[in-house]
Order: C-alpha cells, then structure tokens, then sequence
C-alpha cells in the first residue's frame, strides 16, 4: 500500500465530524471506515485502533498551541499577560473541540480519554506553565520556590476550575455553570491570585 497523506487527513476530518456530532464513545471505527470510503486494511495503514486516532487529533491540538504560544507569547513577555495569553490560546485550540467529548466530556473534563492521552495532555499544560514560570524565576520578577512542583499544581488548580465548571458537575453541585469563555476568565481570576503569591519571598518554601 502507498501512504497518503490526503487519506489521512481525511480519516482525522471525519473522525472530530463523528466525534462532534455522535461522541468519542458512541463512534466505532467501522462508522469511520464506511464515511471516508476505504477498507479496514487501508485504515490500519494509518491508524490501527481508535485510540491510536484520537491520539493524533490530541498531538495535533497541542502542536497547534505549542505554534501559538511560540508565536504569540515573547520571552519578554511578563508573567501574568503571559498566562492569560496561555490560557485564550488553549480556549481557542481545545475550544473546538467542546461539543466532541474528546477534550472535554460530558462526565467531567478529559473524561473517557486513554490514560495514554491524558498523560500527554496534563504532561503538555504542566511544560507550557512551566515555561512561563520558569521565565518570571529567571527574570527575577519571582521569587525563587520549587519550579516544577509549583507548575504541577498550578496546572491541577486549572484543571480543577474546568471540572468544576462542566455541565454535569455543576447540576450536581449546585454551583453556576459557566461558558468556555466565562471559564478563561475564573482562571484569570485565579491566576492572578496565584502568581501575585509567587512574587511574595517565601521561606523554606514547602508544599507539605
């Protein structure tokens, strides 16, 4: 077999199509197969399994933000406009995916994913922040703490606000439910309170 790129793009096209209108969990990849055209043995060419291709939509999304934030986000940049501009560039990547249940899911942000891509997601907003983090350290305008123990949580406390924000855990919380937009701006919010408190000197700075 010769391998196309056109063919490809069009599995990934069809995939977030189905995705988006039918769910992660309720698309098979014979549905795929049959909308794109092709046989079973073309497909496993290029994806052998449909975790294979949702990992390849995910890598996509992060390539796209990693090209954003290169782009978008200048060494110069102080800390705080540095995270916003982080988080409206995640928005807008992972934003198009809302209604796939790939990115975020009914049950709970990430939910359904293979462990495989979950690692790589968390793996991916933990890098972004600490790059950010680890410029404001270098510039002086923070004050010196546990760069990646710090990145890590702050990356959880993110991930946090979008779970406490989807739809299914608001109902059952009891708490407002919030727009993807509306969600950008409670991390600001959170934000600000975060790296405000990493500008203060610490001593014996400590996580226990």
């Amino acid at each position: 077999m010769i391998y196309n790129k056109n063919i490809r793009e069009r599995i990934i096209d069809t995939a977030v199509e189905r995705f988006n209108h039918y769910g992660v969990a309720k698309t098979t990849m014979a549905e795929i197969i049959q909308t794109v055209g092709i046989s079973s043995a073309t497909m496993t060419l290029y994806f052998s399994n449909k975790i294979e291709l949702i990992a390849e939509i995910v890598k996509h999304t992060l390539q796209e933000e990693r090209e954003q934030i290169n782009r978008l986000i200048p060494k110069g940049m102080r800390v705080l406009p540095s995270i916003y501009k982080l988080l409206e560039i995640r928005e807008r990547t992972r934003g198009k995916y809302n209604h796939t249940q790939l990115i975020y899911g009914y049950d709970g942000v990430y939910s359904g994913l293979p462990e495989s891509v979950l690692t790589m997601i968390k793996s991916a907003d933990v890098k972004q922040l600490t790059l950010i983090l680890r410029r404001g350290l270098r510039s002086g305008e923070l004050k010196d703490f546990p760069l990646q123990s710090i990145a890590t949580l702050y990356a959880e406390l993110l991930y946090g606000l979008n779970l406490g924000a989807n739809a299914r855990v608001c109902r059952m919380t009891l708490s407002d439910c919030y727009n993807p937009e509306e969600i950008v701006e409670k991390q600001k919010e959170i934000s600000k309170i975060f790296i405000n408190g990493l500008r203060q000197p610490v001593n014996n700075f400590s996580l226990t």
